[in-house]
């Protein structure tokens, strides 16, 4: 098993029909078949690191640039601190997170120049309480 460049994910172990290999990692274990037709199940165990990254686009474009807006992922209580930063910051990018964890997302304005003032976020929420500290309507995409 081989994962991209992007992918967080560390194969752990294999277990062919149950029992582990020896070594999960070596793609040259072998294992003898029997003679004839064969079915076997093999299992790959995989361990993922789970990450959030926060990026913030700015329409029409070319617009402001994105390092106008601070971004913010609230965590619950227990949960790891979510990411917050500019867009494309090391601190806003592929940080650490609580898996099945709940994040409200926020942005906010962080220069003073009024033309900005104009561009707003959208909010397409029905139900404003179920995300208080969030700011708006979020798109999200698993990488």
């Amino acid at each position: 098993v081989t994962f991209g460049d992007d992918i967080d994910c560390t194969l752990t172990g294999v277990d062919f029909d149950g029992s582990p290999l020896p070594a999960p990692a070596d793609p040259t274990t072998t294992v003898t078949l029997d003679e004839g037709a064969n079915r076997h199940r093999i299992t790959n165990h995989v361990t993922c690191d789970t990450t959030l990254t926060l990026a913030k686009n700015v329409v029409p474009p070319p617009g402001p640039s994105t390092g106008n807006w601070d971004l913010r992922a609230y965590e619950s209580d227990g949960d790891l601190p979510g990411p917050h930063g500019v867009s494309g910051s090391a601190t806003a990018t592929r940080v650490p997170v609580t898996p099945g964890a709940r994040y409200q997302l926020a942005e906010r304005l962080t220069s003073d120049d009024p033309e900005l003032l104009a561009y707003k976020q959208v909010d397409d929420r029905t139900d404003y309480q179920s995300n208080p500290r969030s700011t708006g309507s979020m798109n999200c995409m698993a990488t």
